[in-house]
């Protein structure tokens, strides 16, 4: 449970990065894994 929760965040924190330096590609490939993300 634990590290699941850790890697949603590190998946959310990576896209937030990815947004942040305009890497759209980046923010695709882990809305395949969390839909919510999209």
């Amino acid at each position: 449970m634990l590290r699941k929760l850790k890697k949603d965040l590190q998946s959310i924190v990576s896209v937030t990065h990815g947004l942040a330096k305009g890497d759209l590609s980046r923010t695709i490939d882990v809305g395949d894994d969390q839909d919510e993300i999209s």
